[in-house]
C-alpha cells in the first residue's frame, strides 16, 4: 500500500511538472486573454466554464460528492520529500516568496476521468479570472483514495500570482463542484 501511495505521488509530480513546463513554454498567459476567456492547457472534449460568476458563486454538493469526498488546499514545505509519512499542513495563505508549495489533496471515492477535470484561479479583489485551465496531460483517471497534486500558481511565464485573495475552483463534467479560498501574502 505504502509503494502504491508512492508511486501515485511520485506519477502526480511527473505530470505535475510536465503541465507546468507546457504552459510556461507554451507562450500563452491569461494576462495577454481577453476577460472571461478560458485559456487551454491541453487538448480535452470538456469546455472551461465561460461565464465569471463571481466569488458568491455556489458550487454543486451533487458534483462534488460524486467524484470526492474532502477537496483540501495544503502546503508541502519547502525541500519535503514526497512519500510516506508526509506531512500536509492544511492551510488557505501561501507565501510564494519563501518556498510555500500550492499543493490540492482530493479524496477520490469513485474513479475520475481526467478529462472533465478543470480547474480556475478567480481573483476576489478584481472580480476577475487570473488563471483558467484544462488539467494537462496525465492520466486518463485519477484512482479511488487520497491523490495529492502540486502547482505553481503562474498567471505569465516564471510569473506567480502576485499578493491577494483568491478562490481555487474545480470544475467536474462542466459543474463548478468546490470553491477553495485562499490568500497569498
Amino acid at each position: 500500500m505504502n509503494n502504491k501511495l508512492l508511486y501515485i505521488i511520485i506519477f502526480l509530480l511527473v505530470i505535475i511538472i510536465a503541465g507546468g513546463a507546457y504552459f510556461m513554454f507554451s507562450g500563452r498567459n491569461s494576462a495577454t486573454e481577453p476577460a472571461g476567456q478560458p485559456q487551454a492547457v491541453s487538448q480535452s472534449p470538456a469546455p472551461l466554464p465561460s461565464e465569471a460568476k463571481g466569488p458568491s458563486e455556489q458550487s454543486s454538493l451533487a458534483a462534488f460528492s460524486e467524484y470526492l469526498s474532502n477537496a483540501k488546499l495544503v502546503n508541502v514545505p519547502k525541500n519535503q520529500q514526497f512519500g510516506p509519512g508526509m506531512t500536509l499542513n492544511e492551510t488557505n495563505v501561501f507565501n510564494f516568496a519563501a518556498g510555500d508549495q500550492f499543493c490540492l489533496s482530493l479524496d477520490i471515492i469513485k474513479q475520475m476521468p481526467t478529462n472533465i477535470y478543470n480547474v480556475a484561479v478567480y481573483n476576489i479583489n478584481s472580480k476577475s479570472y487570473s488563471i483558467t485551465k484544462h488539467v494537462a496531460g496525465g492520466p486518463p483517471t485519477l484512482q479511488i483514495g487520497n491523490n495529492l497534486g502540486c502547482e505553481q500558481l503562474l498567471v505569465g511565464p516564471g510569473k506567480l500570482l502576485s499578493a491577494g485573495s483568491y478562490e481555487y475552483k474545480i470544475y467536474l463534467n462542466n459543474i463548478l463542484a468546490a470553491v477553495l479560498p485562499f490568500e497569498v501574502k
